[in-house]
């Protein structure tokens, strides 16, 4: 079952001040009912990203723990990355992963995805395990479609793809980015509607991120992100006030390392406005050009129409 119908379902009544639609034909199957998208009303434990709870205790089973869904390498689109096909897989020099270089066509749940990376024996290594919501993205080229590069990968699946990253609400939910358009989105776990592409490689904890006056320091991506949410404006006012400042508008990759994945709304509390939705510079042309945003709320994007008033969350390098 594709996820494409249910993303409406499966993110509340879908994204307001005209996002893009990218459900398939904005229907939902009669099997489907709301009640499949309900949160339990407890959970045994509360624990950080990528923990699990077990006999009522939280206990880590893989190297993301600590990560909080942070990016700990330059967050660059794919087009500003060295991508190298091998075989089977694709090395990216950038981050130091490995990918799986073909998936292998099957939707599954979740739990079947975790469970299908982690009995992945390919390249001579079985240590392979889900991406995480940030992980995934750096693959993304949400420039075009398909929304891959070809020439490295293969042919693409223009589909949903799970992550090992799970709402901070509990693991009801998962994040996945949709492979023929670019969005991110949070969905129902239990449904067998993501594909998968498996990664592996080390990842180093997240640093802590600390606040030096208007600023936000991220040292893990060598940026700084404002304190301060700058008043909606149209993408090209909201660049003037962010280059008035002596920063820029970040792009939607640089807006994936912003996101908590273990807080709520899904970034650092101590920025204004948190839950906000604000602008990127990277764009989709489909004849009328578009702009994507980042919604802090739950830490999904969509695309915007770049006259659309939107708030503005300025980034710099780190001097």
């Amino acid at each position: 079952m594709r996820l494409g119908v249910l993303i409406a379902l499966a993110v509340g009544c879908g994204s307001s001040g005209g996002g893009v639609d990218a459900s398939v034909d904005g229907s939902v199957p009669d099997a489907f009912t709301p009640d499949a998208f309900e949160e339990p009303d407890a959970f045994v434990c509360e624990c950080a990203p990528f923990e699990t709870c077990v006999d009522g205790a939280c206990a880590c089973e893989n190297d993301l723990c600590g990560t909080a869904g942070f990016a700990t390498f330059p967050m660059v689109p794919p087009t500003d990355r060295t991508l190298t096909a091998r075989g089977e897989v694709v090395d990216d020099a950038v981050t130091g992963l490995t990918w799986e270089r073909a998936m292998d066509g099957v939707s599954r749940t979740h739990a079947d995805a975790l469970e299908r990376c982690a009995s992945l024996d390919l390249d001579g290594h079985d240590d392979w395990r889900l991406p995480a919501r940030v992980e995934l993205a750096t693959i993304l080229d949400a420039t075009r479609t398909p929304t891959l590069d070809v020439e490295v990968f293969g042919a693409a699946i223009e589909d949903y793809v799970w992550t090992a990253s799970v709402s901070p609400s509990g693991d009801a939910r998962a994040y996945a980015i949709y492979f023929g358009q670019g969005e991110t989105i949070l969905a129902a776990a239990e449904l067998a509607g993501g594909h998968v592409r498996c990664v592996r490689g080390a990842r180093d904890a997240a640093t802590e991120r600390r606040v030096e006056g208007e600023w936000l320091v991220d040292e893990g991506t060598s940026l700084e992100w404002s304190v301060a949410l700058e008043d909606a404006a149209s993408l090209a006012d909201a660049q003037l006030t962010c280059e008035s400042r002596g920063a820029r508008l970040p792009t939607l990759y640089e807006l994936h390392s912003l996101v908590d994945e273990g807080a709520e709304p899904a970034t650092d509390p101590r920025l204004e406005s948190a839950a906000a939705a604000v602008w990127s510079t990277t764009e989709r042309d489909f004849g009328e050009v578009l702009a994507w945003v980042m919604d802090f709320a739950e830490g999904t994007s969509d695309l915007r129409a770049v006259d659309q008033p939107l708030a503005a969350r300025c980034v710099r390098p780190i001097p």
